[in-house]
C-alpha cells in the first residue's frame, strides 16, 4: 500500500485535499451537469497548484464542468487519472488537452458499472444480511456493522483508488507520449465515450408512439414499422433535437424542459403516444 500512496509530499497533500473534497460530489446532482460541479470543486487543488496563469486555471474548470455521473465509491480512480492528465497538460505544451475529456467521458459507464455492482449489489447487500436479523433482535449492533461493513471498503477504495490512478496516469502518460501512441488512445477514448452516451440514449430515453394505421382484419402498429428500419428511432430522434436546441440554437435547458412538457402534453392528447 507504501507503493500506491508514494508521491512527493506537495503532491500528496494536494491529493488528501483532493480526497475530502470529493465526498461533495453528489451535493449538487442535476440532470443538466450530473456531479459535474462536485467534480470540478474536487480537482481545484489540482488546477491551482499545476496552472500559474489565470486563464489556464478558467480553461481547466471549464474542461470539467461537462456532464459526470460516476459511481461515488469508485470515482476517485478516474480523478486520480485526471490529476494526473492536468499535470502532464500543464508541463508539457504539446499536450493534448482535449484528451482528458476523452478519457473521463470513456471510463464514466464501464466504472460506474463496476462500481454499482460491486459496492451496490454485493457489498450493500452483505451488510443488509448481516444487520437486518440483529435489528429483527432488537440488537443495537445492526446500524453500526452495517455502517462499518459499507463505509470500510469506501473509504478504503476511494483512498487507494485515487493515489492508484494518479500513479498510473503519470507512467501511462509518459509511455504513450514517448512511444507516440496518444493519437490511437484518443480515438479508442472517444469510440467508447460515444458508445457509452449511445447506451445512455437507449436506456434512458423513453418514446414509442399508440399509432395504428386500420388494416382489413385489424390494425397494424406504426411502432413496429420504426422498429424495423432503426430499433429506438424514436428516442435517437428526439435526442438529436435537443442537441441541436441547445448546441445550435443555444436554447436554455429550463426552456428545453417547458418545450419537452408541452411536447409530451400535445402527444398525449392527440393520441399519438
Amino acid at each position: 500500500m507504501s507503493k500506491i500512496t508514494n508521491v512527493p509530499q506537495d503532491e500528496k497533500k494536494m491529493l488528501h485535499q483532493v480526497f475530502w473534497r470529493f465526498l461533495t460530489m453528489q451535493c449538487d446532482m442535476n440532470y443538466v451537469k450530473g456531479g459535474a460541479q462536485g467534480w470540478t470543486y474536487s480537482l481545484m487543488p489540482v488546477i491551482n497548484k499545476f496552472y500559474d496563469k489565470p486563464e489556464d486555471q478558467v480553461e481547466a474548470l471549464k474542461r470539467h464542468m461537462c456532464f459526470i455521473n460516476i459511481t461515488q465509491e469508485i470515482a476517485p480512480f478516474t480523478v486520480g487519472l485526471v490529476a494526473s492528465m492536468e499535470k502532464q497538460n500543464a508541463e508539457n505544451p504539446d499536450f493534448d488537452a482535449s484528451s482528458i475529456n476523452a478519457l473521463k467521458i470513456s471510463l464514466m459507464g464501464p466504472m460506474a458499472g463496476i462500481g454499482d455492482t460491486l459496492f451496490l449489489n454485493v457489498i450493500r447487500v452483505v451488510a443488509a444480511g448481516v444487520a437486518i436479523p440483529l435489528a429483527q433482535a432488537g440488537n443495537i449492533l445492526a446500524p453500526i456493522l452495517f455502517m462499518i461493513i459499507c463505509n470500510v471498503p469506501n473509504f478504503v477504495c476511494r483512498y487507494y483508488g485515487l493515489f492508484l490512478g494518479y500513479n498510473l496516469g503519470t507512467s501511462f502518460i509518459k509511455k504513450v507520449y514517448e512511444g507516440g501512441i496518444m493519437e490511437t488512445v484518443m480515438k479508442a477514448c472517444s469510440v467508447v465515450g460515444l458508445t457509452v452516451i449511445g447506451c445512455i440514449v437507449a436506456t434512458s430515453v423513453k418514446f414509442s408512439t399508440s399509432l395504428a394505421i386500420p388494416v382489413a382484419e385489424g390494425s397494424f402498429a406504426v411502432q413496429s414499422i420504426f422498429d424495423s428500419i432503426f430499433l429506438n428511432i424514436l428516442p435517437l430522434s428526439i435526442t438529436l433535437g435537443m442537441f441541436y436546441l441547445v448546441r445550435v440554437k443555444k436554447m436554455s435547458v429550463n426552456m428545453l424542459l417547458v418545450l419537452v412538457l408541452v411536447f409530451s402534453c400535445i402527444c398525449v392528447l392527440l393520441g399519438i403516444c
